[in-house]
């Protein structure tokens, strides 16, 4: 994975971390007569429809026009799924009148607030029946979808059956890009479901888009439709299994990301740094300076350790750090870049704009606004 170049003042260190973090997947008990409290990303353990008349309640803060997923598995009963908006009024294109097979529902919150999820049998007459519920964001992109850099194989897990792995990248309209898919499990049938589009939109799944058993692939060969930030929804094909798989993304055709990361950021004199340029000829940068002691003491908080503004919006490789910088002390830079059709890169998470990690941050006080 592509990490943040930091550079380090005494002794000029160029660091890049390494390790790659995956999405939040936090697991949440159900207790009886008890309100579980999700959040996206999460899933649940040990819920069940205790008796004939048993009705279990799930709350969640969503924000206007967040774009959600719920995924409820419940083979031993047919599943009656509630949704009820901050004023308990109920919302709009979300319900389910099941039929104990999995249920997944796409909805569009129409205001912010706390959300209600309301599951019992549809007959009330279910008695010790379990299932599962899983609780994700679609759009806008969620902060933690794993970066999927051009060239970079990621394996993942699928990981409880009902679970779906979400990975972004970024690419221009008209470019032609290949995915590949390995299954590395006996059981697992993984198979894309969605590309969701930088506009909101999505293209479902069409053709051969699953394999089943170990060692088999898939192969999509896809034109983007628009430029920006594309989001890939991964999942079992029945939400029967769980395994691992592998994830790769080649660029075959058009402005491919051959030289379009930033790369080689170096002092080349005591306040000047420079970097490779993007292959935007209309990109600019913007330049932060942080503080390694605040870096520490914050375990590695990146928002509230950066203190300043070195250059912002500047099409110039290279930018100059005039302020006094204390003998012996320690600082770090972090760069990202801001293009036309692309839009803004980040300065720690998967961007084609930016050497990245996985691990996305809010934009703290001393950030290039």
């Amino acid at each position: 994975m592509r990490t943040p170049l930091i550079a380090v003042l005494g002794g000029l260190l160029l660091v890049t971390a390494t390790k790659a973090q995956s999405p939040p997947e936090n697991t949440v008990p159900c207790v009886e007569g008890q309100t579980a409290q999700l959040a996206y990303g999460d899933h649940t353990s040990g819920c069940e429809i205790d008796f004939d008349l048993d009705i279990d309640f799930f709350t969640f803060e969503g924000a206007t026009n967040d774009q959600i997923r719920i995924r409820l598995w419940a083979p031993e009963f047919n599943e009656f799924v509630e949704f009820r908006d901050p004023t308990n009024n109920p919302l709009a294109g979300c319900v389910s009148l099941g039929n104990a097979e999995p249920f997944h529902q796409v909805c569009v919150l129409p205001v912010s607030g706390i959300y209600t999820i309301r599951v019992s049998d549809i007959g009330f007459n279910a008695v010790l029946v379990s299932y599962l519920i899983q609780l994700d964001k679609m759009l806008p992109v969620p902060a933690w979808a794993t970066g999927l850099p051009y060239d970079s194989p990621r394996i993942e897990t699928i990981d409880p059956l009902i679970d779906m792995d979400d990975f972004q990248f970024k690419g221009r309209a008209s470019t032609e890009v290949r995915i590949v898919v390995f299954n590395k499990s006996l059981d697992l049938q993984p198979r894309l479901w969605t590309i969701w589009f930088p506009s909101g939109g999505g293209q479902g799944t069409m053709g051969p888009w699953s394999c089943l058993g170990n060692g088999c692939f898939f192969v999509v060969d896809y034109t983007l439709p628009e430029s920006g930030t594309f989001f890939l929804t991964f999942g079992d094909n029945d939400w029967m299994r769980t395994g691992d798989y592998q994830v790769s993304i080649q660029c075959l055709f058009g402005l491919c990301p051959t030289g379009y990361y930033i790369d080689s950021l170096v002092f080349t004199a005591p306040d000047t740094l420079e970097w490779d340029p993007t292959s935007d000829p209309t990109a600019t940068y913007d330049v932060v300076r942080g503080d390694l002691t605040l870096l520490h003491s914050s375990i590695a908080n990146f928002a509230t350790s950066v203190t300043h503004c070195v250059s912002t919006g500047s099409p110039l490789p290279f930018a100059s750090d005039l302020d006094p910088l204390d003998p012996g002390a320690g600082f770090f830079y972090l760069l990202r870049a801001v293009e036309a059709e692309i839009g803004v890169g980040s300065y720690d998470s998967a961007s084609p704009s930016q050497l990245s990690t996985d691990k996305p941050r809010a934009p703290g006080p001393g950030d290039c606004q």
